[in-house]
């Protein structure tokens, strides 16, 4: 706009033929939309910001979790939405973000395939309080299944060496509540896909 107001006369008439202008334009439109959608509604922007306040905890526990972050690896994708129903099965810690991209978790419902994943989250939900009850210590439980959502290694230096107590949890045990995540997680991320994936671009 400040190039073309110092000489008007450079503007194209065909609007298609100023290809600067009309990226500009596009781009501007874009933000435009994002920012209606996640800024001006104050609950969405509240979200926004514990989300990406999550991301970073996470990154700066997880050397290998921040890199992926960086490069966009398409297990982010993946992992990212299973720390999501982590958090939110730890005491909710997710700011009703699941909530608003997945309602049928939470909401009874007529239909059965809604009212199939009413019931897998409070299955998900009963097994995951058991298991912590169990453990001599919740917050290395929570670690210890924060680790296998994200796949993350042993080796990894940024994360806290904590030894899980046998008593804590089994492997089968933590494979089954994993594999209980991850279908909710891709159910999550399906539910409103367009939504979902504009609110992970923007947070990203």
């Amino acid at each position: 706009m400040r190039k073309y107001e110092e000489n008007i006369e450079g503007v194209d008439p065909q609007l298609k033929n100023n290809a600067d202008l009309v990226t500009a334009l596009v781009d501007f439109e874009q933000s435009w939309e994002k920012g209606k959608t996640n800024f001006v509604n104050e609950q969405r922007c509240s979200q926004l910001l514990h989300f990406t306040q999550i991301i970073e905890g996470t990154s700066e526990k997880y050397k290998s979790f921040a890199e992926q972050v960086e490069d966009r690896d398409t297990v982010i994708f993946v992992t990212i939405p299973a720390l999501l129903i982590l958090k939110n099965l730890d005491d909710g810690d997710d700011k009703g973000i699941c909530q608003s991209f997945f309602p049928p978790m939470f909401e009874e419902a007529i239909a059965e395939d809604k009212e199939q994943a009413r019931k897998r989250y409070l299955e998900l939900k009963q097994d995951y309080c058991t298991l912590r009850q169990r453990a001599s210590n919740p917050f290395d439980f929570y670690n210890t299944v924060e680790k296998s959502v994200l796949e993350m290694e042993e080796s990894d230096t940024s994360a806290r060496k904590e030894e899980a107590p046998s008593s804590q949890i089994e492997k089968a045990e933590l494979q089954r509540l994993v594999q209980q995540i991850r279908v909710l997680s891709m159910n999550l991320s399906r539910h409103k896909p367009a939504e979902w994936n504009e609110f992970l671009d923007v947070a990203l």
